[in-house]
């Protein structure tokens, strides 16, 4: 299989009447999916007078036409860049001046996502591109040329520096990782997954190929059902969702609500989770409302393809114990190394580096970047081999299991010590009256800043509480209350807006 367009045209095949996406509005099945990406791709590569390999910016909305969009792109033998449509001005300049797409596909109703574009730029209307008469001729002179390590898709993430950075991910990666996931954790037509996470992030791309690949259904669950977890719970029984693939974040909004006091989903039987640390009190709030389901804990950047380790969690975990993110997945091997790029020994701290065939193919139209974060391996002198610094900083346990430590850049010089402010954090998020809480080092003034969210501002509890289990060099210097700690689009809290509030106030 070189193409994950094969995992679309097997289940059209095999199943064409079944369903398999929906949103809030509509349904669609594998028959009428494949139809619509085939018209789609025939207008792209009309338009594009059948360039191929070029990006296709796609505005991307939460809903089934946004998924045969992407679809179609492929068809057309063109990669895609899903954006947010109410991507912030500024941001969104920046995206397009990183990737020059070649065409923009939105829907007549996002015109506004217009404004502020060059004018050169093509654009295509999603309605327009599925109602095409398909060319199959055309698109098998296309796919013909196509091979597996041609660009699947790039997804933004920030940038260190500000400027966002562009991870392009190839077809072979993403068909090896679903090819995996679905046999490691014994996927099948019988999977209905639930989709959380925003079709602009990786974790989506991820579960419409699993989708795709098993002949399963997907249903794109509207946002507004995260604010109310009854009428969210009422919504996967209502679809049968057997299967969750979501962020921490959106674990711990139902974790906070105590919505499972009050209802249960009745069939999920399978709960994936990434994106940011598990406190283990609300890994274990669900274990015991949800005891027959399987836990997993995913760990991976996006320029790992998704995920590159996992963690069945197979017993039991104190609310103040280290989750671990385990083991790598078949194919990938996952080096610790120090700062001098020497294997860690074992239960030593090193930064993690991922070497396999998951590796992305780097940031689009950014060798600098590049060249930073996707390196020859240190350990290997004799052939060239790229392997993929995430830095984050890891350790393995007496078991021999991957533990998550923090981020090379929460590690901190504070009163002479070295600290990990991911420690800091998973102490404090372990506290039974704390909701979230986030920790960051105000240099000039040597100060550790706590921003934290519950009910009430608790400042004195959460000092007596963590001072038996912190060193007091580890202690924060400043405790700020928030009713509500602000989110980003997938539901993490955002970190860099709390510093810019925070170094405004000092300054």
């Amino acid at each position: 299989m070189k193409n994950i367009l094969e995992f679309l045209e097997n289940s059209a095949r095999d199943h064409p009447e079944k369903v398999a996406f929906s949103d809030n509005k509509t349904q669609v099945t594998y028959a009428d999916l494949l139809d619509k990406a085939k018209a789609s791709g025939s207008y792209i590569a009309k338009i594009l007078n059948c360039q191929t390999r070029k990006p296709v910016i796609v505005v991307a909305n939460r809903t089934i036409d946004t998924v045969a969009a992407f679809l179609g792109v492929v068809f057309s033998s063109n990669f895609y860049v899903p954006v947010d449509p109410k991507i912030p001005v500024e941001r969104k300049k920046l995206i397009f001046e990183r990737i020059n797409p070649a065409a923009i596909l939105l829907t007549k109703n996002n015109c506004y996502f217009l404004e502020g574009i060059n004018d050169d730029q093509k654009q295509i209307f999603l309605e327009d591109s599925v109602n095409e008469e398909i060319d199959d001729q055309k698109l098998l002179r296309i796919r013909q040329s196509m091979i597996d390590t041609d660009p699947l898709f790039a997804i933004f993430t920030s940038g260190s520096t500000g400027v966002p950075k562009s991870v392009l991910i190839n077809h072979h990666s993403v068909i090896e990782f679903v090819e995996t996931f679905s046999e490691l954790f014994h996927f099948s037509n019988n999977v209905i997954l639930g989709n959380q996470a925003p079709l602009d992030y990786d974790g989506s791309v991820k579960e419409i190929c699993l989708t795709l690949r098993n002949s399963s259904t997907m249903h794109i669950i509207p946002k507004m059902f995260f604010s109310f977890p009854k009428n969210l719970f009422e919504y996967l029984d209502e679809k049968r969702v057997n299967t969750i693939n979501w962020a921490t974040s959106a674990l711990r909004i139902i974790a906070i609500h105590q919505a499972l006091d009050h209802k249960k989903p009745s069939y999920i039987n399978k709960i994936f989770f990434s994106g940011e640390v598990m406190p283990n009190k609300v890994l274990n709030y669900f274990r015991k409302h949800l005891p027959d389901a399987k836990f997993v804990n995913l760990y991976g950047p996006t320029e790992t393809t998704f995920n590159c380790s996992y963690f069945i969690v197979d017993r039991a975990f104190s609310d103040f114990d280290d989750l671990p993110i385990g083991l790598p997945f078949p194919n990938t091997e996952i080096i610790l190394l120090d700062q001098d790029n020497y294997p860690v020994s074992q239960g030593e701290i090193g930064e993690i580096y991922v070497r396999g065939s998951s590796i992305a193919l780097g940031y689009y139209n950014d060798p600098q970047a590049t060249s930073k974060a996707f390196i020859q391996n240190p350990l290997n002198e004799s052939f060239p081999e790229i392997i993929y610094r995430t830095g984050d900083l890891g350790h393995h346990n007496a078991l021999g299991e991957l533990m998550f430590d923090s981020r090379i850049d929460q590690q901190i010089k504070h009163m002479g010590y070295r600290i990990e402010l991911g420690e800091i954090e998973a102490a404090i998020n372990a506290l039974p009256f704390i909701e979230k809480a986030v920790c960051f080092h105000d240099d000039a003034h040597e100060k550790i800043v706590l921003f934290y969210q519950s009910p009430e501002t608790c400042n004195k509890n959460i000092l007596l509480s963590i001072k038996n289990r912190l060193p007091k060099h580890m202690i924060p210097n400043i405790l700020i209350h928030q009713n509500k700690l602000p989110l980003k689009s997938n539901l993490k809290i955002d970190r860099v807006k709390l510093q810019k509030a925070y170094f405004n106030e000092v300054d």
